[in-house]
């Protein structure tokens, strides 16, 4: 098979190397004249320039290697590109080894060049755009090492080759009503290095030779003959691939509505639907000598490949308010606050309203100041991103965002006034804008827009003036300072002139504008801050596969040539059937260091923001489930899973989480007497309170609900109010910022005791009523009127359940079932008061959900437990009664489905009771319960003190 130079296209990169190598030969020869001469690196540099340069033909001349002149000169060209001065590092080609050796450049002997570095932009049309990207590059190293931990430690020569490809791809396009945009993006990329490592070589050759020799010489990496050639007859060391790969593709689908809620305001109200897949690929292959004689060596082959792919949905729902409209209504209600404005003045009142006023007259003007703000690439791309953080929408093309920056401008304008100077309004102005989006709050625009608007405000300046100037004229001066002296105005006596009648209503003006900007800003910020709501939800799911093998070639024989094949070529079915078969002649797999990993991830999240009358408040709900599935080539099998659902919610001075987290492992270990088989499972709850401010009754609301549970010691809430009384003794502070944190873990014997007894992949009756039971215990108590609930277990007892013995409240609504069709419909008698037995109905489908949801809980635990695992190296397909690592990860999640039942936070409007929700308290109870915990307080308790400026303090309670 052809080497890799001629299938790499590099003929000509090794026709240059071989022509410098010549001309250095020639060099040599000539040894008896070479003072006289310029020295090699002044002659290629001298070449590069022009190869018409007298000076440089004349020293090929006297060399005699004027055929070598044109075609270095040609091939520096290509391999540099059309640059004047030859790079450092390429110069090192004239050096020698022991030269190199002798550098203490922390790159020594590291030379590159690039035959190949394209781009190009396809614009395909207004809509779509088109990126590609390409490149290659060359690498020869003189003095490199060996890139991983194994056994070749002494200096090598390495010649490298990588190369790469990406593209990538987007558009919009907005819907024809206007109200939205469908957003596409999508890339691929693509990259590959092969790197050839040799022993150096023994004498002190200069390092363009051996660049030429290697390059000339580097086998085919795909062909099994070039490559132990190599090994056997050409000092090849080692011989590794790198080769990586993605895609992505993402799709957004944004809708916006625009309503009007009365008074002049606007609510917009925004939709996305986004939807991505990322595919990812790994695979790194080394061959290395190690060891063997001459003829037939030993090389170890060691592969690390994986591939994953990550899939992904989103949602977002948005609704926020602009309230610029109110200014309109504002400055009606004030205007009897500076008095009835004459009718002959009326001129001077659309000063009052500086945005309607440019908006009215001077269109042309905003337009302008509106192109330039737009004309700002960065400052678009800022918008249209804050845009779409805000509201869940994506503003489609020029004029969208032009219209949009023209409301924001002009109510900014409104919010900053109508005096002072142009360029206090203007920075004003630009204060306003910050207020609406985070983009025009960066520094890099405010002087580009302060700009902008201080033409504005001048504009508004002239007219003023030229508008006080023709009332002037037309009344000759004295109608309009007595108008404005009835207003309380000092304008002196010379009512005439401008100056003077400028000041006035200048001062007319700020008293307005004092009262208008108060009143605009309370009625404004509350109504912005009582409609801003943002929902998102996400779900994620994610596939990774990794193989790791490591094994010998030891001669070249048909089964090591199979390997090498399957190796190189990336198909491992054969290479995995070495995992459980004895090794082929030729081939030794290590097989420890040789395994297959599978892993699955299912995640979703869901998010909400409000912010109402000046309270923001955040939460999320974040579900996950994931396994993973490990086999090693010596037979051992383990299985690690993991559920998680956490719950968090963050009022203005304080945050609440609580989580559970369950994790179990299998593990099958090979040993001499057959499988040693070892499971584990560990479940936790907790529940933490931080806050900014903690008062001593919320530390005692929280710990009292435990420790009245019989979850914490006695003593544990006299022992912190005492912490608490040392904190706010020495704290400087007038607020306690600290957290508090409640966990319970379940492990072990206890955890599987929790499992119950099971028969067949499932609760037995019994384990499953216990369970039920332990749930209704503690659900029970939390109903509405107890008492009548009571009596109503009673009429469904006799009525429904039909037990063969009275069963007391907790035993009735655990075993209650719900009749579903009119036939199943209880005949209850005449004179029993069918009234509590709707009661007991009502109340125990508030009840239901979560003893179903912890009976589920259980029996999937079990169902995990109990579960005979897939082969990693050969999943099954379709049913079967085997678990791969997808179906670990899918029961994960609906284990943590069911806990969520049970988590709440004790959330009041806008802060926390301080208890720990009831909820919540049962399930850590069923838990302690049920698994038959033998700690007297099974759950501990840290207090964590963190004063400003200061590390924080923690203690531990329990």
């Amino acid at each position: 098979m052809p080497n890799i130079t001629s299938l790499s296209g590099l003929e000509d990169d090794l026709a240059l190397l071989k022509a410098i190598g010549k001309l250095a030969q020639a060099w040599r020869d000539a040894s008896d004249d070479v003072d006289s001469l310029p020295s090699l690196v002044e002659l290629l540099k001298l070449t590069l320039k022009s190869v018409d340069d007298p000076a440089a033909r004349a020293v090929f001349s006297r060399l005699g290697a004027e055929d070598l002149h044109a075609q270095i000169k040609a091939g520096l060209e290509k391999a540099l590109g059309a640059i004047d001065e030859i790079p450092a590092d390429y110069l090192t080609l004239l050096s020698r080894f022991s030269e190199v050796a002798a550098s203490t450049d922390a790159k020594k002997g590291l030379i590159s060049w690039t035959p190949l570095e394209a781009g190009r932009s396809l614009p395909l049309s207004d809509k779509l755009k088109l990126k590609l990207q390409a490149s290659a590059k060359i690498l020869f190293h003189s003095h490199a090492t060996w890139p991983f931990k194994d056994q070749l430690t002494e200096p090598l020569v390495r010649l490298g080759l990588e190369g790469g490809f990406s593209a990538e791809a987007g558009a919009t396009t907005p819907f024809k009503a206007g109200v939205g945009s469908v957003t596409g993006s999508g890339s691929a990329s693509a990259g590959v290095r092969l790197d050839y490592y040799y022993a150096q070589p023994k004498k002190d050759p200069l390092v363009v030779e051996v660049a030429a020799e290697k390059l000339a010489a580097l086998p085919n990496p795909f062909d099994f003959d070039g490559v132990w050639e190599g090994f056997t007859a050409r000092n090849l060391m080692g011989l590794t691939y790198d080769l990586k790969g993605a895609t992505a593709v993402s799709v957004e689908v944004s809708l916006a509505n625009a309503l009007q809620l009365g008074a002049g305001v606007e609510a917009t109200l925004g939709a996305g639907v986004k939807f991505d897949v990322q595919l990812e690929g790994a695979y790194t292959l080394s061959f290395r000598r190690d060891g063997g004689s001459e003829t037939t060596p030993r090389v170890v082959a060691v592969l690390s490949r994986s591939t994953g792919g990550k899939y992904g949905g989103g949602l977002s729902l948005g609704a926020n308010i602009d309230v610029s409209a109110l200014a309109d209504r504002v400055h009606e209600v004030l205007e009897e606050a500076v008095g009835v404005w004459n009718e002959k003045y009326k001129d001077l009142k659309p000063y009052l309203s500086p945005g309607a006023l440019l908006k009215d007259r001077a269109k042309g003007a905003v337009d302008s100041a509106v192109s330039r703000m737009v004309a700002d690439e960065d400052l678009k791309k800022a918008l249209v991103r804050d845009l779409q953080g805000a509201v869940g929408i994506d503003p489609s093309g020029q004029l969208a965002i032009a219209d949009w920056a023209e409301k924001a401008l002009l109510s900014a304008i409104e919010r900053a006034g109508v005096l002072t100077t142009a360029k206090d309004r203007a920075g004003r102005i630009v204060d306003r804008l910050a207020e609406i989006l985070p983009a025009f709050a960066q520094a890099e625009f405010r002087e580009h827009l302060k700009a902008t608007t201080a033409d504005l405000v001048v504009r508004l300046d002239e007219e003023l003036q030229a508008t006080v100037a023709g009332l002037l004229a037309a009344s000759g001066g004295d109608e309009l300072g007595q108008f404005l002296k009835s207003l309380g105005e000092t304008v002196g006596d010379a009512y005439g002139e401008l100056d003077n009648a400028l000041a006035g209503a200048r001062r007319l003006f700020e008293r307005y504008d004092a009262l208008f900007q108060k009143v605009l800003t309370e009625a404004g910020d509350a109504a912005r801050r009582k409609i801003v709501a943002r929902i998102t939800y996400e779900d994620v799911r994610s596939a990774d596969v990794s193989y790791q093998v490591t094994g010998v070639i030891t001669g070249d024989t048909p089964a090591a040539r199979g390997v090498f094949r399957a190796l190189t070529s990336g198909d491992l079915r054969e290479v995995l059937a070495l995992f459980e078969a004895p090794d082929p002649d030729g081939f030794e797999l290590i097989r420890k260091e040789s395994s297959i990993r599978r892993f699955a991830t299912i995640q979703n999240e869901a998010r909400y923001e409000l912010v109402l009358l000046g309270f923001q408040l955040t939460g999320s709900d974040l579900l996950k489930g994931s396994a993973s599935a490990y086999a090693d080539g010596a037979g051992n099998l383990r299985i690690d899973a993991a559920g998680n659902f956490r719950r968090r919610f963050e009022a203005p001075r304080e945050t609440r989480e609580v989580e559970f987290v369950d994790a179990y492992a299998l593990a099958l270990l090979r040993q001499m007497e057959g499988m040693n088989e070892q499971r584990f499972l560990d479940l936790g709850v907790g529940v933490s309170h931080h806050d900014k401010a903690l008062k001593r009754k919320e530390l005692v609301g929280f710990i009292d609900s435990l420790r009245k549970a019989g979850l914490l010691p006695p003593d544990t809430t006299d022992r912190a109010e005492k912490i608490f009384d040392e904190w706010d003794l020495k704290g400087a502070e007038k607020d306690i910022q600290a957290d508090i944190s409640a966990k319970l873990r379940v492990s072990g014997k206890q955890a599987v005791a929790l499992l119950g007894a099971r028969a067949s992949g499932q609760l037995t009756r019994a384990a499953n009523d216990a369970v039920r039971l332990a749930a209704a215990r503690f659900l029970v108590p939390t109903v509405d009127d107890h008492e009548k609930f009571e009596k109503g277990a009673k009429v469904a007892n006799e009525y429904v359940i039909g037990s063969s013995r009275p069963l007391d409240v907790y035993e009735a609504a655990a075993l209650f079932v719900e009749p579903r069709f009119e036939q199943d419909e209880p005949v209850i008698s005449s004179g029993v008061d069918r009234r509590m037995y709707n009661h007991f109905l009502e109340q125990w489908k508030k009840l239901s959900p979560r003893i179903d949801a912890l009976a589920s809980l259980v029996d999937l635990l079990g169902d995990v437990y109990e579960a005979v695992p897939a082969d990693p190296r050969n999943p099954p397909r379709g049913a079967s009664p085997l678990w791969t690592e997808k179906r670990y990860a899918k029961a994960q999640e609906e284990i943590a489905q069911a806990a969520a039942r049970w988590l709440k936070l004790n959330l009041t409007l806008f802060s926390f009771a301080p208890e720990v929700h009831p909820y919540t308290v049962g399930l850590l109870q069923c838990l302690v319960r049920l698994g038959g915990v033998s700690e007297k307080w099974p759950m501990t308790l840290t207090l964590t003190y963190r004063p400003n400026g200061k590390p924080p303090e923690t203690v531990s309670l329990a």
